[in-house]
């Protein structure tokens, strides 16, 4: 017996016990807690906001007395609708080796409605040389400047600026987007 004595060695504590019941560690309880705390500070705040909001406007009513019409005033947001213009597909080769690769784009060109008319004779009176412009850009590209999201967002907001320096250099430009409504390359 003497010997299992000296082989023993001493306990140690490595902290794999499992903790007593409802003892818990005080780390978790303190995560809770704070997870606890966002949870309602971020309720307060949604509810101080619904309160404090500005009411919805009150329905206005048209006047009963057809003796004094008031001239009509434009709504908000009525001038934001747009009006619509397709230009044809543009095509050209980009600018890699051996022009191996070309690209195919129908952009629309998008109009103020109450700027619709000018506008579209606008276009329609430099068509030719806008197509020509495009065509030219376009050929100018490489694959890398028009792959991606970022790249044809860049591409867009470079045409509507030429178009509308071309159409108008003088006064103020019409064209409010330029949309691909299809782009292909290959």
């Amino acid at each position: 017996m003497a010997e299992n004595d000296e082989t023993r060695l001493p306990d140690v504590d490595d902290g794999s016990a499992a903790l007593p019941e409802g003892g818990g560690s005080g780390m978790k309880q303190f995560l809770i807690m704070a997870v606890a705390a966002v949870l309602v500070g971020a309720g307060a705040g949604y509810g101080a906001a619904r309160v404090f909001r500005d009411p919805a406007p009150a329905p206005q009513t048209q006047p009963t007395d057809a003796a004094d019409p008031k001239p009509e005033t434009p709504q908000p947001g009525q001038d934001d609708e747009l009006a619509y213009y397709d230009f044809e597909a543009i095509r050209a080769n980009l600018n890699e080796p051996r022009l191996a690769r070309y690209v195919m784009a129908k952009v629309t060109l998008a109009f103020r409605l109450s700027d619709e008319k000018a506008a579209t004779a606008a276009v329609e009176k430099k068509l030719p040389e806008l197509k020509s412009w495009m065509t030219v850009y376009l050929n100018g590209c490489t694959l890398d400047d028009i792959r991606g999201p970022k790249n044809l967002n860049r591409i867009s907001r470079e045409i509507q600026d030429e178009l509308n320096r071309r159409l108008w250099p003088d006064s103020t430009s019409l064209i409010r987007k330029v949309l691909f409504k299809e782009i292909v390359v290959q």
